[in-house]
């Protein structure tokens, strides 16, 4: 008796069985799928994290938002432009706003809210949180 060698079966199914005739071409789609997919989730991720990079853009120096934490009397920012700025209180405490000739232009009291309207001049924030007594300086200089 001879020894036969057993048939390898081939990819391709009989041409009367509906499928496709080519089962190979469909795995090279599935690979070209896969690899676009990738590509657009790739062009996805890095103009998300680009995009991140950049941030809001910085505020209008006239009418830039200021933050006063009372303990300590912190500014968020050392200098404004000339202008109307809203500034939030952080803290329990009082604040008093002088100018540079040293009159009141601002006296909030109890945290809170407000808006100072500078001009080109240096403004003294004096931050009373209980007995101790703070300041800092911010400087109001016109846009170069």
């Amino acid at each position: 008796m001879r020894a036969t060698t057993p048939r390898r079966r081939t990819a391709e199914p009989p041409r009367d069985v509906a499928g496709p005739a080519r089962p190979r071409a469909l795995g090279l789609a599935r690979r070209r799928a896969l690899g676009r997919a990738l590509a657009l989730g790739a062009v996805g991720i890095g103009g998300g994290v680009l995009s991140g990079c950049f941030g809001d853009p910085a505020p209008d120096p006239a009418t830039a938002g200021l933050e006063v934490v009372l303990d300590g009397c912190a500014l968020n920012r050392p200098d404004v432009a000339p202008g109307t700025h809203r500034f939030d209180l952080i803290g329990p405490g009082d604040l008093v706003v002088t100018d540079g000739g040293g009159a009141v232009a601002l006296d909030i009291a109890s945290g809170g809210a407000g808006e100072l309207v500078s001009t080109s001049q240096t403004y003294t924030f004096t931050c009373t949180v209980g007995t101790e007594q703070t300041s800092a300086t911010l400087q109001s200089v016109p846009e170069s």
